[in-house]
């Protein structure tokens, strides 16, 4: 194995994707300084898919890569092909990646989310129970609930979204476990994570917009009660007054 080509070819998909961050977790760790492989990134050095796509092509064409490596170019690859809006080549590479390194949790997680990108919605929910398997993760169970959700089944959804939410009230796990009631028609339980979340973080555009947008779904009485500051009446509370 040349080190120097693999690095090259990976520092080039590093420094070409804004969601470094996001990568798996193969790919990030070759980019460490106790990483034998180390790579080195100019700073503010960018790249297009299609250069990033073309190194990692070079790399995976070196003899005696190890899997490791293997499913760090595949990983970057498939970002870079995400990135051109190529999914079916990005789940390719996922594929690959998550058969070089099937312990790494975070691939696993990419490849069951690509999955659900490109509508394989059974094959997506087992790959993402299997991340979880590997790591329970917050960003998992938000993806394994919104699988769930286009199967149909709600239930299961609001399941996986109040975990995620329990464990990482974020935006994001508001917004998706309040649509998750939502599908499943629970509008009281919406309101109440909604208010709760607009409570806590007034400066977020998105939870203020869905909030609005159920309060008005609901009704006048709930919108009324929800501008005095009361919390939102189920409708046994309801017919209990009457």
């Amino acid at each position: 194995m040349t080190l120097p080509s693999v690095s090259l070819a990976l520092a080039v998909g590093l420094s070409a994707l804004a969601s470094f961050d996001r990568l798996p977790a193969s790919a990030r760790d070759l980019s460490r300084p106790e990483h034998p492989g180390c790579i080195t990134v100019a700073p503010g050095a960018r790249a297009s898919a299609a250069r990033v796509i073309a190194g990692c092509t070079r790399a995976l064409r070196q003899p005696s890569l190890s899997p490791f490596e293997m499913a760090a170019l595949h990983s970057l690859r498939a970002a870079a092909h995400a990135a051109a809006r190529n999914l079916p080549g990005a789940l390719a590479d996922l594929s690959h990646a998550a058969r070089m390194a099937p312990r790494d949790p975070l691939i696993a997680r990419h490849y069951g989310s690509m999955l659900h990108r490109t509508g394989q919605l059974d094959a997506a929910e087992a790959e993402l129970t299997r991340a979880l398997r590997l790591e329970p993760h917050a960003e998992v169970w938000l993806a394994r609930c919104a699988v769930r959700g286009d199967l149909g089944r709600h239930r299961e959804a609001i399941a996986d979204c109040e975990t995620a939410h329990a464990t990482d009230p974020s935006e994001r796990s508001t917004l998706l476990t309040a649509r998750a009631y939502l599908a499943a028609g629970r509008l009281d339980s919406a309101l109440l994570t909604l208010k709760d979340a607009a409570r806590s973080n007034p400066a977020s555009v998105e939870i203020r917009s869905l909030l609005a947008a159920t309060l008005k779904a609901s009704g006048p009485g709930e919108h009324s009660g929800h501008e005095a500051g009361g919390e939102p009446q189920s409708p046994a509370a309801k017919a209990s007054r009457r």
